[in-house]
């Protein structure tokens, strides 16, 4: 697909989404076509993030460090970007304090754990009843796994698996 090719796909899908309309999207289905397309798109997407980023940063002076606007359905909020972090040195002191007040369930979402962490703590945790040890019996026991729509993710070969690093360019490899 042309660069022309690929501004008028753009404006014809801004356009219909604008006016709450679904576009017409017709796309080829090679997925070296599809790739070439993508290839395209990442700097006009590059480019859409960092002007409604600009945008946003231009409108804090207005704003101040708490204000609002509203314009229609868009509303911009401006408050700090505040971040806590743990001091090292009242970690075991906070966490002691967590425990004697029953604060967990009230600090810790597991629905929102990170899923590394639920792991390694899973890797560990043994069934009173079965005797099972070990993630898959945690998983059993305690979560309730919903699996959802296959999703196909981007990302750099350096991050993709050693397996599929190792593999030869322009490989299209179809696995169910």
């Amino acid at each position: 697909m042309n660069t022309e090719a690929v501004w008028k796909l753009v404006r014809e899908t801004a356009d219909a989404l604008e006016f709450d309309e679904a576009p017409v999207i017709e796309l080829d289905d090679d997925p070296a076509a599809l790739d070439e397309l993508r290839a395209r798109l990442a700097p006009i997407a590059a480019a859409v993030r960092l002007l409604q980023s600009k945008t946003l940063e231009a409108m804090q002076p207005h704003l101040g460090n708490r204000g609002f606007a509203r314009f229609g359905e868009r509303v911009y909020r401006a408050a700090p970007d505040n971040k806590w972090k743990l001091r090292d040195e009242t970690k075991a002191e906070f966490w002691e304090w967590v425990k004697a007040e029953n604060a967990a369930q009230r600090l810790f979402n597991p629905n929102a754990a990170r899923i590394t962490g639920l792991r390694e703590v899973g890797d560990h945790w043994c069934n009173g009843e079965t005797g099972e040890v070990g993630w898959s019996a945690f998983e059993d026991y305690f979560l309730d796994v919903t699996v959802g729509e296959v999703a196909v993710k981007e990302m750099p070969a350096n991050k993709a698996p050693k397996f599929i690093r190792e593999w030869a360019d322009r490989i299209v490899e179809k696995r169910d």
